[in-house]
């Protein structure tokens, strides 16, 4: 890299220059925390890439040459050697580009940059998804709206850069261009996901804009003026598109044109530059241009050279206001603003010092915040955070104390509004109980001829929910070893079982279900009354509740 050759002297040459031989690796990551700290915070919605421009000293040459690191900024972290980040429509990941290395970058001032990978990075890690080398690259990934694909350019072998969709885990490749299309680059989306606007060469060193839709039919070429046309980007409500141009009689000037390629006008009086994102409301446009000469000097040659860095600035689309944001780095790709919309029909059921709560899903949520009050309209604590489910049971409770629940829906850095309040009062619960009694009697009871039988049945739900469906079964026992049950449309005991009910099954009780006037009817032996209530209807009584009694006719 060139740079203007100054001279200055250093009074302890001597200790510098081995200094600069052992720390210089020291001194960039020192200085690009520095510069990285102070660049998020004046672009917080941003991600985009830094640049750092030091002196690299090269034994093998004896002689010093300015070296540029690049480092991909995200709410989240860095990455070393990456750039052209691109948000997934949920902001919850980025998809960019990162370069591949042949050896590290430690051993010499040339970096040994062969290919790129475009990789998804989100706060829970990292993904590779194209593995080019080595005989691909693939660099200006570009997220659709709808989240379904990743748009980008890729090269097989030395062969011209073509645009591709993959799925955003990577699969699913698919090549849009071909044939006409000699070369093409930098993609970017229509607000509705149906189209790419990218850069194109259907004449050789000629780059115009074309689109084409997303499943790689309907190739359509906007521009074909004599001086170049590239890098489109749309803006957020389809209605323009800015570019970078040279119709206008300087280089790279920034411009809009409809979608149809009609009505080009450059932004202002002619402000140069690559057009990288609108922000989300369409009111201003980030863009890299070539930012202030940075003087950088080499602590073993005593030389300063003067580098002039890429930087990001922003602008609005009449040009009339115009501000930088990083003074050296580029790719800006503004955090989309999609509003989380609060989780619907949230519901809440008590149990005995619990409450169960359930929601319906948010579109983009990636969890769900669950927050409590003891009192309607809050002041809300969160109880719970993170989940990814649409329930969750919240314990610990006192019984008898009403509680009022809202949920949010939580993406990357955003919450949603509070979704609708519910309540529920824990309360502790009284366990469904069945009884069986012979003539008012529950354990035994002993007849004799002539005495009448009254078998009767309650049921009694307690505090739990009503059992539905359900199945009450009665049968009897004897000690002949015989057993059965009762037919529920004669009411004799036969040997198939059959339920005497199937439904919903609240309380009710006592009531008689066998009657003998005279016992006498009976072989006297020893009998087993009993019921058998099953809280399903699936024909057979799994015996979820269960009662007895005994009689003994003599």
């Amino acid at each position: 890299m060139n740079g203007k050759l100054k001279t200055r002297g250093f009074v302890r040459r001597r200790i510098l220059r081995i200094l600069g031989r052992t720390s210089a690796c020291g001194v960039v990551a020192a200085s690009l925390a520095t510069s990285q700290a102070r660049a998020q915070t004046a672009v917080a919605p941003m991600a985009y890439r830094a640049d750092y421009a030091h002196v690299c000293w090269e034994d093998e040459s004896q002689s010093d040459s300015i070296l540029v690191d690049w480092y991909l900024v995200t709410p989240w972290t860095t990455v070393s050697f990456a750039g052209e980040p691109t948000w997934s429509p949920d902001a919850s990941r980025i998809a960019f580009s990162q370069a591949i290395l042949s050896y590290s970058p430690t051993l010499s001032c040339s970096r040994g940059v062969v290919g790129y990978d475009i990789y998804a990075i989100s706060p829970f890690g990292r993904a590779n998804l194209t593995n080019s080398a080595p005989d691909a690259s693939a660099i200006d990934p570009a997220w659709s709206p709808d989240g379904m694909q990743i748009a980008f350019a890729r090269t097989i072998t030395g062969a011209p850069w073509q645009i591709y969709v993959m799925n955003p885990d990577g699969s699913g490749l698919l090549r849009l261009t071909s044939g006409d299309v000699l070369q093409a680059r930098h993609p970017s989306w229509s607000p509705d996901s149906a189209r790419i606007a990218f850069e194109c060469e259907i004449e050789t060193d000629n780059p115009d804009i074309c689109l084409i839709n997303r499943n790689g039919t309907g190739l359509v070429r906007l521009t074909s003026e004599a001086g170049g046309d590239s890098s489109p980007v749309w803006s957020p409500d389809g209605s323009r598109i800015v570019f970078s141009t040279t119709r206008f009689g300087v280089e790279n000037v920034l411009a809009l044109m409809n979608p149809d390629g009609r009505e080009a006008s450059q932004i202002g009086a002619g402000i140069q530059g690559r057009p990288g994102s609108w922000s989300p409301d369409g009111a201003q446009i980030a863009f890299t241009a070539s930012g202030a000469d940075q003087e950088i000097c080499s602590p073993v040659t005593e030389t300063c050279y003067v580098y002039t860095p890429s930087a990001i600035y922003m602008t609005t689309p009449d040009g009339a206001y115009v501000n930088l944001l990083v003074d050296s780095g580029g790719d800006p790709a503004w955090m989309p603003t999609t509003t989380v919309a609060a989780p619907a029909n949230l519901t809440a059921t008590a149990g005995d010092g619990q409450v169960g709560l359930n929601w319906s899903a948010s579109a983009v949520a990636s969890s769900y915040t669950v927050r409590r009050a003891t009192s309607s309209g809050g002041p809300y604590a969160n109880v719970t955070s993170g989940i990814t489910a649409t329930n969750y049971i919240d314990t610990g409770l006192t019984n008898g104390v009403t509680y009022y629940y809202v949920v949010q829906a939580v993406n990357a850095n955003r919450s949603s509004p509070d979704s609708n309040e519910t309540s529920a009062t824990p309360t502790r619960v009284v366990p469904p109980s069945v009884r069986v009694t012979a003539n008012g009697m529950h354990g035994s009871v002993t007849l004799s001829g002539g005495q009448s039988l009254t078998v009767a049945i309650s049921f009694d739900v307690g505090s739990a929910q009503v059992l539905n469906p359900a199945e009450v079964y009665l049968g009897v026992a004897s000690d002949s070893g015989t057993l059965l049950w009762m037919d529920p449309h004669t009411h004799a005991f036969v040997p198939t079982m059959a339920a005497v009910y199937s439904g919903s099954l609240a309380s009710f009780g006592p009531t008689t279900t066998v009657y003998y006037r005279d016992v006498s009817a009976l072989t006297p032996r020893r009998y087993w009354w009993f019921i058998v209530v099953d809280a399903d209807s699936n024909g057979v009584p799994n015996s979820t509740y269960f009662d007895y009694t005994q009689t003994v006719i003599q």
